[in-house]
């Protein structure tokens, strides 16, 4: 559930017009939660701080620049991150 969330998420992000800074911070915690959950026995912990700096990052960014699939997308990784 998690690898399909971290994918249409990735797949939405792409769409949206971030400012570099952001769309840098967003590929590396993306990066993170896919080599955490590549792995037999991923850390819990470490998923969620990633999926936790996603989400601080996606609520920072102007309502503007979020493209309805970001905003539909999001929450669906949240959830599957145990984020709520």
């Amino acid at each position: 559930e998690a690898k399909a969330a971290a994918a249409a998420f990735e797949s939405a992000i792409r769409t949206a017009q971030l400012p570099q800074k952001q769309l840098d911070e967003v590929t590396a915690d993306l990066h993170t939660i896919a080599a955490q959950l590549s792995k037999a026995s991923p850390s819990l912990a470490i998923l969620q701080e990633a999926g936790r700096s996603l989400r601080n990052i996606v609520e920072g960014v102007t309502a503007g620049l979020a493209t309805p699939g970001v905003v539909a997308a999001a929450p669906a990784l949240w959830s599957a991150l145990g984020l709520g």
